[in-house]
């Protein structure tokens, strides 16, 4: 238990010279982490040669260092080897009074150290200037332990090709069409067997379908000129500044403080975010931009073990209220919007952002009781989040008042969800809107230059644009044509067994997925069934809502963009991925019993 009062932590974590480049956002972060230790006069505090792993910050007494020209008198802090990456301590220290410690643990150093990199430059200056020590840091090494199973993505990537240009002449497709199918094949295997980072094999199939004159190059790159790019890129770029702002950090501590402190609190807390921001920012990677940060701080303040089931719990919540409810709001994403475009005026009219929610609002809640049954089912675990309210208060108090960059985040993301609410009126696209304000962010110096480059997921954004434009050189070759006419028999279900053509739909999808991400599967089966729903007598909004729920379906990462991008910002080992992959087949499941459960429904609404 720490002694020490709030403010005292906060003026001695401030005036430390070591961390005069933190941010309050990033001395914060750290509290719920310090450890309070008495240490005698005499005692040794630590010993050279052993290993580094923690930072100690003196409260009250003094400490001297063992250096070749005798003892150094230390005031402030001991153990800066651990933000020099180095392996062991590189001299003893001993307490000359009694003393009162504070020790920070490595886990939270490396979140300092992420937050600023010149941090590791200025622990190396004090240890040469103060105590005349050098320094080796340790040593990075990556061993290449290659799995069977990526052996064998190995062996796919390679033959697969082959065998479809030796053997393609069956599938009576051009030369072209053949060429690009068969480097599709490549790009699938690489990501099915996630054999490098996700952007790769879409680079690969870019530079390669440009270099053989596949298709045109506003065709190739056309996904790097899309709305969906720019709105995805805007909403990253103002997640940047939320995050490196503290308001993130603030909204967080302010949940934490409102529902109750145990974990069906906090984890109500962080869906219930996901779900608010669902209608107003109309695209799940930017909710998991926004979102997905704060969801990293909670776990580290609350130190929650890191891939235990109380941390993919949370990582569960996140994830779920980011996504959950996607095709029960108009608003929540674009491919709604390009769905109720290709339905007849009429249809248009009748379903807009009310009726829409309305239509849906059964699937809506049984997803939301089954989800938060399997919550409960999957995740339970006797760990005690440890955090109390005066922990909370003291973090608010370090932060002090909110900021300038603080205020200007806030208004980027108020006027943006203002912009996408009142989109009926301007007609101004929401990705302008999004662009618009980043522009002003980057002009007026709220996000940085060095901001603009490091903390934007570039990786995510090529693959981003890159699958779409695989998708646009798909279609310009014709390839759609044929997936269609292999699906066309499946409408003569519509009208003779609705519940039988939704099942063939489910499997018609889930086939889909395998080769497409989720926007074109989704588009392509619309544009195939939607067109035959007013001939069978069928409402279109009720095949166009349940393309857009199957749409989600995925069993595997590389399916899922979206989840890719949260997997990434939380990092490796926060959660279980093994875990969180189980619940998904669930929550798969969960979303097909909402679409049965929904017929009925539908019925009485005389919309089926």
């Amino acid at each position: 238990m720490i002694s020490f009062l709030a403010d005292q932590i906060e003026q001695k974590l401030c005036q430390l010279p070591l961390l005069s480049g933190c941010s309050r956002a990033a001395l914060a972060r750290v509290i719920p982490y310090l450890e309070e230790r008495s240490v005698q006069a005499g005692d040794t505090l630590v010993q050279k040669g052993d290993a580094a792993r923690q930072l100690y910050v003196i409260m009250a007494g003094q400490c001297a260092l063992h250096s070749p020209n005798g003892p150094i008198p230390v005031e402030d802090v001991v153990g800066e080897e651990v933000f020099l990456g180095a392996a062991l301590h590189h001299a003893s220290v001993t307490a000359t009074t009694d003393c009162r410690i504070l020790v920070l643990p490595q886990e939270m150093v490396a979140g300092l150290l992420r937050e600023n990199p010149g941090l590791p430059d200025r622990a190396g200056k004090h240890l040469l200037q103060s105590y005349g020590l050098s320094f080796e840091k340790a040593a990075n090494q990556y061993g290449d332990n290659r799995s069977p199973v990526s052996a064998l993505g190995w062996v796919v990537t390679l033959l697969l090709p082959i065998l479809l240009l030796v053997f393609g002449a069956q599938m009576e497709l051009g030369n072209n069409a053949l060429i690009f199918v068969s480097l599709l094949s490549v790009t699938l295997s690489m990501w099915m067997f996630r054999l490098v980072p996700e952007y790769v094999p879409g680079l690969f199939v870019i530079a390669a379908t440009m270099s053989l004159e596949l298709a045109p190059a506003k065709i190739v790159l056309s996904g790097f000129t899309s709305d969906s790019f720019f709105l995805a890129m805007s909403v990253l770029g103002m997640g940047a500044v939320i995050t490196s702002s503290g308001l993130s950090y603030r909204f967080l501590l302010w949940l934490l403080r409102l529902f109750p402190q145990n974990q069906l609190g906090f984890n109500l807390s962080i869906a219930a975010t996901g779900l608010l921001l669902t209608p107003i920012v109309p695209s799940i990677v930017g909710r998991v931009a926004l979102v997905t940060p704060l969801m990293v701080d909670m776990m580290n303040a609350l130190r929650l073990r890191k891939g235990a089931g109380a941390a993919t719990a949370l990582a569960a919540s996140t994830f779920g209220g980011l996504t959950l409810m996607s095709a029960v709001f108009l608003t929540s994403k674009a491919p709604n919007f390009l769905i109720l475009a290709m339905m007849p005026s009429q249809i248009q009219g009748q379903f807009q952002m009310v009726d829409w929610f309305l239509a849906g609002a059964v699937a809506a809640g049984v997803m939301l009781v089954l989800y938060l049954a399997t919550m409960f089912l999957f995740f339970r675990n006797a760990e005690r989040p440890t955090l109390t309210r005066s922990q909370i208060q003291g973090q608010l108090d370090l932060l002090g008042p909110m900021q300038a960059r603080e205020w200007a985040a806030l208004a980027a993301i108020l006027l943006f969800a203002l912009g996408v609410i009142t989109f009926s009126i301007h007609q101004i696209p929401p990705s302008w809107i999004g662009m618009g304000l980043v522009c002003f962010l980057l002009a007026m110096g709220f996000l940085g230059a060095e901001e603009f480059r490091k903390r934007i997921d570039w990786p995510f954004l090529i693959f981003f644009g890159s699958t779409m434009g695989l998708i646009g050189s798909l279609n310009f070759l014709d390839l759609d044509k044929p997936i269609s006419r292999q699906l066309l028999w499946i409408g003569e279900f519509m009208i003779k067994d609705f519940p039988v053509f939704l099942g063939l739909l489910i499997g018609a999808m889930l086939l889909v997925r395998i080769v497409m991400p989720i926007a074109p599967a989704t588009v392509i089966l619309a544009t195939i069934f939607i067109s035959l729903a007013d001939s069978a007598g069928l409402n279109p909004w009720v095949l166009g809502f349940s393309i857009l729920m199957l749409g989600e379906l995925w069993v595997l990462p590389y399916q899922c963009h979206y989840y890719l991008q949260f997997e990434r910002i939380a990092g490796a080992g926060t959660y279980s991925s093994a875990m969180m992959l189980k619940h998904n087949l669930v929550v798969s499941l969960i979303k097909i019993a909402a679409l049965y459960a929904s017929i009925p429904y539908w019925r009485y609404l005389h919309i089926l």
